[in-house]
């Protein structure tokens, strides 16, 4: 009777250990940090900087600009113009309606960029010192963890 119910608990483990390591590999899917939101003249687009981290110990993070319709709800995982390393802080200005401008630290790494999306071209413009960034900044000045940027 003992090996009866071992061989009927032995599926249930493994059951069990694959919901598991399913559920344990959700949880290392990031998670999204606000940084903020800047619309253009018109307020047709809206440009947004927010970061992502995840992956536990062994972590990741990255830093990203997308560009969406005003209308249009913010999703994580659409729109990137930028994705960005070593960024805590940038600063986005639009030098009119169509032109998106991002001044990042110069200890700032970039690892995609994007010439337009959406009828929007995107620029970056020359690093700068990251201990002066938010008092060279000639459009808004954002920081990761601040919604509202500072």
């Amino acid at each position: 009777m003992g090996v009866a119910v071992m061989r009927h608990a032995r599926p249930c483990m493994i059951r069990n250990a694959s919901i598991l390591l399913v559920l344990l590999a959700a949880g290392c899917g990031g998670s999204h940090i606000p940084g903020g939101d800047v619309e253009p003249p018109g307020g047709a687009h809206v440009a947004t900087f927010f970061g992502r981290s995840g992956g536990g110990a062994a972590g990741w993070s990255a830093q990203y600009v997308s560009v969406r319709r005003a209308a249009d709800a913010f999703n994580p995982d659409v729109g990137w113009v930028f994705e960005l390393s070593h960024v805590g802080e940038v600063c986005l200005a639009w030098a009119d309606a169509k032109t998106l401008e991002l001044t990042i630290p110069s200890t700032g790494e970039v690892r995609l960029e994007l010439a337009a999306v959406d009828g929007i071209s995107v620029d970056l413009r020359s690093s700068v010192y990251s201990e002066k960034i938010g008092e060279q900044c000639k459009g808004t000045h954002l920081v990761l963890g601040t919604p509202h940027g500072s």
